[in-house]
């Protein structure tokens, strides 16, 4: 069930930034677009699945879900405004940068040591963020 729906959400996140990248809408509009239908879609899994909504109440955690939602807008928004300049495939590499920063964060502020299989992974995504731009350095030299 989890490799499927890490499947579905990588799916839709290159659709959405592919589609973003097609759709002439201002970067808000089209934020604006994909939170509703990640709501929508949301809402209908968790009927599907039977899960519940829980109940509002003033603790913390409401607080840490509301600032999160705002950093998640934020982001979308930024990559909705990143993608209507640079082109997909590029955005795509660098997206897997998410990953990166995950690995680092986890050793930075929960003091976790990466496992060999992590640290070549990010190696691999760091190489491959870098590939675009060492074949236009390449181009480059070659033209001098």
């Amino acid at each position: 069930m989890a490799l499927g729906g890490a499947l579905i959400s990588g799916l839709s996140s290159a659709a959405g930034a592919v589609f973003s990248k097609q759709i002439h809408y201002s970067s808000t509009q089209s934020t604006i677009m994909l939170w509703t239908t990640s709501i929508v879609s949301n809402t209908f899994m968790a009927l599907i699945f039977g899960k519940s909504y829980p109940t509002f109440n003033f603790q913390i955690e409401w607080l840490y879900l509301v600032l999160f939602s705002v950093a998640s807008i934020i982001a979308s928004w930024s990559l909705v405004r990143g993608l209507k300049i640079i082109d997909a495939g590029t955005a795509g590499i660098l997206g897997l940068l998410e990953i990166v920063f995950g690995v680092l964060f986890g050793v930075i502020f929960f003091q976790e040591r990466p496992t060999l299989i992590a640290i070549i992974g990010v190696v691999i995504i760091i190489a491959a963020t870098g590939m675009p731009y060492f074949k236009t350095l390449g181009k480059a030299k070659v033209a001098k």
